[in-house]
Parts: C-alpha cells; sequence; structure tokens
C-alpha cells in the first residue's frame, strides 16, 4: 500500500459511497465484478482510502471504517476536517507541514524530492505530487497558487 495518496478525492468518496449502498461491507472481488472495474481501477481508491482509516480490507473483505461512515453522514466542511486529522498522522504530509514551517513556501519539485527521498525514485511521480498536492488542499492543509510551483501554508490550517 502507498504511503499517500494513489487516487483522488472523488473516487475516493465514490468507492465509500458503493460501500454504503453494500451496507458497508463486501468482497474486493464482487465489488470489481458489479462495478465492472479492471482492478488496476479500483485498487487505487481502495489503498488511499485503506491509508486514510476510511476502509479496511481483510481476507479480500473491505469495509468501512468508523472514519468512513461519519464521513458519509457528514456536510462537506466536516468532511474536509476529517480528511484533515487522517492526514495530519500520514508521514509524508508531517514532512511537508515542518518543511512549510520552516520555509513557509515548497515547490512541486520539492514536494518530489520528498516524496522520492521517502520511497525511492519511480514512473509516476508527477502524478503522485499532483494528489499529495490536491489531498492536501482539499483538507485545507495547504494552499496551492496553482501555478505549479507554489504551495503556501494558511493561516488556518488543520491541527
Amino acid at each position: 500500500m502507498p504511503a499517500y495518496p494513489s487516487s483522488g478525492v472523488s473516487q475516493v468518496f465514490g468507492l465509500l459511497d458503493v460501500l454504503r449502498a453494500y451496507t458497508g461491507k463486501t468482497s474486493v472481488a464482487k465489488l470489481n465484478i458489479d462495478l465492472h472495474l479492471d482492478i488496476d481501477d479500483l485498487l487505487p481508491p481502495i489503498a488511499t482510502a485503506e491509508l486514510l482509516e476510511l476502509v479496511t480490507v481483510k481476507d479480500g473483505e473491505i469495509s468501512l471504517t468508523e472514519s468512513g461512515r461519519k464521513i458519509l453522514s457528514s456536510k462537506m466542511p466536516a468532511r474536509k476536517l476529517i480528511i484533515g486529522e487522517q492526514l495530519l498522522e500520514v508521514d509524508l504530509y508531517k514532512k511537508i507541514l515542518k518543511d512549510l514551517e520552516k520555509k513557509k513556501r515548497l515547490s512541486l519539485v520539492d514536494v518530489e524530492e520528498l516524496i522520492e527521498g521517502a520511497y525511492g525514485p519511480f514512473k509516476d511521480v508527477h502524478d503522485g505530487v499532483r494528489l499529495v498536492v490536491r489531498w492536501g488542499v482539499f483538507a485545507d492543509l495547504f494552499d496551492y497558487d496553482g501555478a505549479g510551483i507554489i504551495l503556501h501554508k494558511t493561516s488556518t490550517t488543520a491541527s
């Protein structure tokens, strides 16, 4: 399982919503068959939801956690807070926020170096950076200027 998000926010929330339709638990194989998805398309949202402790996967069964159920019953501001709390437990986000505390701004190259420094070089590092930034912005952990250059620490970061 990756130690940073490998799927977007909407894909993870969609997965949680589908799991709710299965009363919170089903087999990954059944989910794969019923959704008519390639397993390679299903695994990243599952891995990201598992990283954020929104689901658990054990013996081929995927289940909503209490946090996953809480997200589903919450409005968007509360969802952002829950995700922010979960991201604060992820080592990569701890490193990013620590660097932002020191430097106040990071380039996307800095984030790429943090990822590759922690997990080694890999082919899709640019996609990884994009997802890491999107989740952090979604959870209001930091701002992004949209120019592909700078991350800014906000004055209202989650704590």
